[in-house]
Order: structure tokens, then C-alpha cells, then sequence
């Protein structure tokens, strides 16, 4: 059985040999455009993260993430329980659904953004 490799997260160069890349967490996106930059293809390595809960504001952006990001069908997060499993997927389809009703993002606060005042974790969206 061949063993793992280590590899330094500073040079995305040297994955053009591995066949995964394991990510703890589920922050894939970012990778996902690394693996583009480094190797000028989508299909270079594949990645592997694991979500344990989704309940962070910053859990529930990196899920959110992949919808704009170049993750592959082949990409893959390990969902620890059934719960979690269902969370990503309505994560995952409110985040979908927010393009496809024209829904834009909106960094700062604004007389029109529909907000929920005391929530400093909640994005703000505006309808065209």
C-alpha cells in the first residue's frame, strides 16, 4: 500500500501527481480555484473536505461557495451525520436559488436591503 504524501500549501505546483487532496474542512472553493491557477486544467487532482456542522456563519459561506467555484462532480465533502448532509443541501439550493431569482449581494447596509437588525452574521441581499 502506497503511503499518504504532505504537501505544502504554498506550492500547488508540486499536485499535479496526486489523485486527492484531502482539505479539513469544508472550504473546497478556494482550492478548487488553486488547482485552476497551478495546473491550467479542472481535472488535475481531485479534492476531499469534511464538515462536522454547519452551523458557523463561516461554515455555511464555504458551503456556499462551491456553487460559484470551479468544484468538480468528482469533488467530494464528507457530511459527518444525516443532519449535516440535509443542511448542505438547503445551504446549497438557497444559494442556487438566490441567482436564479436575481437576488444581488450587498456588503454594506442599505435604506432597501432586507435585514434582520442585531445580526451581524446575516448577508444582505437586494432585488434588482
Amino acid at each position: 500500500m502506497e503511503r499518504a504524501k504532505l504537501y505544502s500549501c504554498l506550492g500547488f505546483e508540486s499536485y499535479l501527481e496526486p489523485v486527492g487532496l484531502f482539505y479539513p474542512g469544508p472550504s473546497i472553493a478556494q482550492s478548487a480555484f488553486q488547482r485552476v491557477s497551478a495546473s491550467n486544467s479542472i481535472d488535475s487532482w481531485s479534492l476531499c473536505g469534511i464538515t462536522h456542522t454547519t452551523s458557523s456563519a463561516a461554515a455555511m459561506d464555504a458551503i456556499a461557495a462551491w456553487i460559484t467555484s470551479p468544484v468538480q462532480p468528482w469533488d467530494a465533502v464528507i457530511c459527518t451525520s444525516t443532519a449535516v448532509k440535509k443542511n448542505v443541501e438547503v445551504v446549497l439550493q438557497a444559494e442556487v436559488d438566490s441567482f436564479e431569482s436575481g437576488w444581488v449581494y450587498q456588503d454594506s447596509p442599505s435604506s432597501t436591503a432586507s435585514h434582520t437588525p442585531g445580526n451581524p452574521h446575516e448577508r444582505l441581499f437586494l432585488h434588482p
